[in-house]
């Protein structure tokens, strides 16, 4: 049986931004974003289905506080099958191992679209008018800034690591981009269109893919 294929109809509704109090603070790096998991459950059971996908996590054993588990996000109805790691440092054992779970769980999602923005660095504040008072509220809006933001260069350097993109490959991706664009073009880049997987990087390479030129 031929698996279905996403409607233009469900990768818009994947795509649609997450409301704003969706989005938070990440708690200990104070210049992240943190996407609440319960909202990334309500969008993949709205465009899925309830009972629908599947999410399997695997204990990654180690001897320090973090907790870390291998987590596999499964919609056999449309052949998806993506995985991602996550961690959490909860002085409570279960408490950190729902924490890594649900972390993996945000990640994958963000490979089908949802929350997307906010991995991009997207968030931004601005005022907004309202009876006659000025208040502040979160919107989301793409950048088109050509000077990525702390959260747009770490997500850069964590997918160029994730798929073995090259410095000299990042530059030619980066032609006439702005830092969302590249990131678009990074999230759709697939592996076997490198000629080369990249091996463990230098130091010297570690520091120019965590200062990455625009």
């Amino acid at each position: 049986m031929d698996n279905k294929e996403l409607t233009p109809e469900m990768i818009a509704a994947l795509k649609r931004p997450l409301p704003a109090e969706a989005i938070s603070q990440h708690p200990t790096r104070k210049y992240l974003s943190s996407i609440k998991a319960i909202y990334v459950v309500e969008r993949l059971n709205e465009v899925f289905g309830l009972g629908k996908w599947f999410q399997k996590n695997e204990v990654i054993p180690t001897e320090k506080k973090m907790k870390i588990v291998h987590s596999f996000l499964t919609i056999p109805e449309y052949g998806i099958e993506l995985d991602n790691f996550g961690g959490n440092d909860n002085d409570d054992e279960g408490d950190a191992l729902k924490g890594a779970a649900t972390d993996a769980l945000t990640k994958m999602a963000s490979y089908l679209y949802i929350g997307m923005d906010v991995y991009k660095g997207m968030a931004h504040e601005t005022p907004v008018v309202k009876n006659s008072q000025a208040q502040t509220t979160k919107r989301y809006a793409p950048s088109q800034s050509r000077k990525p933001t702390e959260k747009q260069v770490a997500f850069i350097s964590k997918l160029c690591k994730e798929k073995g993109v090259n410095q000299s490959k990042l530059k030619e991706l980066a032609i006439g981009k702005n830092p969302s664009q590249l990131i678009e073009a990074l999230i759709a880049l697939q592996v076997q269109d490198l000629p080369v997987i990249q091996q463990e990087m230098t130091p010297e390479e570690q520091e120019t893919f965590d200062n990455i030129p625009f």
